[in-house]
């Protein structure tokens, strides 16, 4: 696990939690070195994942379904039972349309958007650049929710996380 191509904690971190970055302590937030952070990428060997659970110390659990933008975090520690997230499109729309315009004025762009990057930059890799004002309504009044970093289930490890492309993205 390595940190995502951008987000809000050093270069060299991974990001779970609620709040704002430096404003709430562990367990509401997890900023760690990605090596802190287990991926459990459940699949047939070879092939990207059709599941990933994300667990740390600070008892975050994030299950990811491929392929989906919702996905289902809990952490029992701050009585945050199981709850749905999903990234809207519209902002994946807005990222697209970014990326696309970047791409035409510098010649090269992210090939990432908002919410959950399924197989970006190859097969077997997941980016992650999630951040929720609303959290699920079964954790009360809780602070948004926030998750970067980039998984790789086994993919081209020379597919680095910070890859842009010079295509159009899509």
């Amino acid at each position: 696990m390595t940190p995502a191509s951008s987000g809000s904690t050093r270069a060299d971190q991974v990001e779970i939690g609620v709040g704002e970055t430096n404003h709430y302590p562990a367990p509401w937030r997890t900023i760690a070195a990605g090596h802190q952070v287990n991926a459990e990428c459940q699949g047939e060997a070879g092939r990207p994942p059709r599941a990933v659970v994300i667990t740390t110390a600070e008892g975050w659990k994030i299950q990811l379904t491929h392929g989906s933008q919702t996905i289902v975090a809990e952490n029992p520690q701050i009585q945050a039972p199981p709850g749905t997230i999903t990234t809207a499109q519209f902002g994946i729309g807005e990222d697209l349309k970014e990326n696309a315009e970047d791409l035409e004025r510098t010649g090269t762009a992210s090939v990432y958007t908002e919410g959950v990057n399924w197989d970006k930059p190859a097969p077997g890799h997941i980016e992650i650049q999630m951040y929720n004002k609303t959290p699920p309504p079964e954790w009360g009044e809780s602070p948004g929710f926030s998750m970067y970093m980039h998984i790789n289930c086994g993919g081209d490890p020379a597919a680095v996380s910070s890859s842009t492309t010079r295509r159009p993205p899509r």
